[in-house]
Parts: C-alpha cells; sequence; structure tokens
C-alpha cells in the first residue's frame, strides 16, 4: 500500500440526534491504472434515514503492484481484469477495514456510533466490487 485518501467526509451539521429507520448503502470500487502500475481501491457507506443522507464517508487505497504486467492482465475484448495472483480479497479486505476504522473515528461520541459499518464475508465484498481500467 502506497498511500490512503479521505475522499470524502460529509455529516448532518448535528449528529447527536437518535433517528428511526436508519439505513445503510455500501461502495466498493476497484480502478486498474496499468501506466503508473497502481491498483486503487475505493470504498465508501452511507447512511441514509429515509431518503436523506445523514453520512457519507468514502476513502481509497492506492497498492502499488511490481511487475504490474505479470501479475494483472486486461482483457478488453471480454472486459475482464485477471489476477495471476489472488490479490483482490487482500486488497478488499484492507480497504473495507480501514474505512470501518475511519469511519469509527469520525462518528465517535454521536449515536452513530452504535452503527458501525457491518462485518462483510469476502464473497460479498468481491461480489459487490466493481472494475474500471483507468488509461
Amino acid at each position: 500500500m502506497v498511500s490512503i485518501k479521505e475522499e470524502k467526509f460529509e455529516a448532518v451539521s448535528d449528529l447527536n440526534t437518535t433517528w428511526n429507520g436508519l439505513s445503510v448503502q455500501c461502495l466498493l470500487e476497484t480502478e486498474i491504472h496499468p501506466k503508473e502500475e497502481i491498483v486503487y481501491v475505493r470504498s465508501g457507506v452511507r447512511y441514509l434515514v429515509e431518503k436523506s443522507v445523514v453520512c457519507e464517508c468514502v476513502l481509497g487505497l492506492s497498492f502499488l503492484i511490481e511487475d504490474f504486467h505479470t501479475v494483472v492482465t486486461i482483457d478488453e475484448e471480454c472486459k475482464r481484469i485477471n489476477f495471476s495472483s489472488n490479490l483482490m480479497p487482500t486488497f478488499l479486505s484492507i480497504t473495507y477495514g480501514a474505512l470501518r476504522g475511519a469511519l469509527y473515528e469520525r462518528v465517535k461520541g454521536t449515536p452513530l456510533e452504535l452503527y458501525p459499518l457491518p462485518l462483510l464475508s469476502m464473497p460479498e465484498l468481491e461480489k459487490n466490487n466493481h472494475f474500471k481500467v483507468i488509461r
């Protein structure tokens, strides 16, 4: 890992309110940057009450891969990205764990502290991950 970036943190001005019907939406997105030999994994969470966002946090982590082109192949025709080693579960786990910690620090001492991000299984993380190649 070469960097961690908080892309966004927004919350309603009064996080000391309690909410009924709080729901959570999660984001997982992976950008492949072949020229820079970087895999950038973004994870995010949005807390909503009805349809109003009360808190949103997005975090991105950059992973530098030595010998990138021997580890990552991009099949433009089939729109697939293949890894010769099983790196994505590790990248997803680290990124999602970092989001959980960053969010907890931001909402500590507020009612949202009672709603930590749920633990997700690796198959669920992988299923919800979206890839795109940045040229």
